[in-house]
């Protein structure tokens, strides 16, 4: 024997009177579970653990399930996973060798989608929200550019603070396919906007050239109130055009992860 005891003060065995020896112990132990975040932040996860003897024989070491449930009265809880259920039950597996018994934890967790909502999704939502809202912005404020470059950075700032934030998975979760499709429609927000104002300044600038050669008063005049016009009538267009365009996509694309991942 070594000088390891099994059977100590600390480690108590109780011995009935038909001869049958009841050992309790317990033992710690760390375990990864693989999950699938495709649906992610309201994905549910089944972990699954097993716990059997392979290497005495069926005769040695019998293992029994007397419960159906796990006891959390020690579970500390998680700010991120919820446990929903919990299943234990008794398999036994035939093989080349004798049988054995295996012993089967199930956990099911799923994720808590308040705080993702709160911290995540809804400033996402208004950040494309003040995207579109680009496009009311008039042209001649000179905010338009910097106002759609500003929110573009940002998105691309806030992506990749929850990139670091969100639990890795081999799968692509369709909420992160969301967050990278907004990051894009900023960009082309910014694309946009360049062409309003091009389109608004070309305009202006061959008006300008119509009123130089004009040597009426009364013309130069007109002219000068239908080059405003003009200006301000085919920004105006274009702003209308591509704000009912982002709107499209952005609701479109919001109600497609929503169904998605639910």
């Amino acid at each position: 024997m070594s000088e390891k005891k099994c059977f100590t003060e600390e480690k108590p065995t109780t011995v009935f009177s038909n001869g049958y020896v009841m050992y309790s112990t317990a033992r710690e132990s760390v375990t990864q579970c693989k999950i699938d975040i495709t649906k992610y932040p309201y994905d549910s996860q089944m972990c699954s653990f097993h716990v059997g003897n392979l290497f005495s024989d069926y005769d040695y070491i019998n293992l029994d399930a007397n419960l159906s449930l796990l006891f959390l009265n020690h579970y500390e809880q998680n700010e991120q996973w919820e446990v929903t259920n919990t299943a234990l039950y008794l398999q036994t597996v035939n093989s080349e060798r004798p049988e054995y018994n295996l012993l089967n934890f199930d956990i099911h967790i799923k994720t808590k989608p308040g705080y993702v909502i709160l911290s995540v999704l809804l400033p996402v939502v208004l950040l494309s929200v003040l995207n579109i809202f680009c496009f009311v912005l008039p042209v001649d404020s000179g905010e338009k550019m910097g106002t759609s470059m500003a929110i573009f950075l940002t998105f691309a700032v806030f992506l990749t603070i929850i990139n670091d934030t969100m639990p890795k998975s081999e799968n692509i979760p369709y909420f992160t396919v969301y967050l990278a499709s907004q990051l894009v429609f900023s960009g082309v927000t910014v694309i946009m906007e360049a062409i309003v104002l091009r389109v608004s300044v070309t305009t202006e600038s061959s008006e300008v050239r119509s009123v130089e050669k004009t040597e009426s008063k009364d013309r130069n005049l007109l002219m000068q109130i239908a080059k405003k016009v003009c200006t301000q009538h085919t920004a105006s267009s274009l702003d209308k055009v591509f704000m009912t365009i982002m709107i499209i996509v952005n609701v479109c694309s919001l109600v497609t992860m929503l169904i998605k991942t639910n």
